[in-house]
């Protein structure tokens, strides 16, 4: 039980601060709607799912011992969030559309964005590397490892379904709107820095 507590606190603190995550969903929820928000949201859950997958069959071990792998799954992570936060700076500094066509725009790739930015995240691969290699212990059972997975992954999806339907909230997304590109900017800042502070620990490293 002190074990469980301990792994649901951490992932629970780790999944509400700022992250890449959270910019998709708040972007994806805010630009395209609750629905899509939801559908993003559900894509970071099954992300956070794989993550734990690959814990349990014991390749997290596998990454902690080689480092080179390990450095080039960080590096490809690194470089994801810098394209998705060049792209979304290219979006928002080109942005010239009315509110109407922004809200009517059709978009099927809510759930893939975020499936694609938790999996290749760096914070979130030096998370659960650390997770369970450090805090789980190796006595700890597969069942209960199951259920801490299966804990972290419903959690995730209700927290940023609950941030998908308050910023995706009518009101919200009509004032979102008029200011987009300037949000989007932000976004695509914050991500562009945790890719570049990710690779500059990489070169550091080598």
């Amino acid at each position: 039980m002190d074990e469980f507590l301990i792994v649901a606190l951490a992932h629970l603190l780790a999944v509400i601060s700022p992250g890449p995550d959270l910019a998709v969903v708040l972007s994806t929820a805010s630009s395209k709607g609750i629905r899509e928000g939801v559908k993003t949201s559900l894509g970071v859950a099954i992300g956070i799912g794989i993550h734990v997958a690959y814990c349990l069959v014991g390749i997290a071990l596998l990454l902690k011992s080689n480092q080179a792998l390990f450095n080039v799954i960080r590096t490809v992570g690194s470089l994801y969030l810098i394209w998705l936060a060049w792209n979304l700076a290219k979006s928002a500094l080109s942005s010239r559309k009315s509110e109407d066509q922004q809200i009517s725009k059709p978009t099927g790739s809510g759930f893939t964005k975020g499936l694609v930015t938790n999996v290749l995240n760096p914070k979130a691969t030096l998370f659960f590397l650390a997770l369970f290699t450090q805090v789980v212990s190796e006595s700890t059972s597969l069942g209960i490892k199951l259920i801490y997975g299966i804990e972290m992954i419903l959690v995730t999806f209700l927290w940023f379904t609950l941030v998908s339907i308050l910023v995706g909230n009518s009101k919200i997304r009509k004032a979102y709107l008029k200011k987009s590109w300037i949000v989007d900017l932000i976004f695509s800042l914050v991500l562009f820095g945790l890719g570049v502070v990710v690779l500059r620990d990489i070169i550091s490293g080598i």
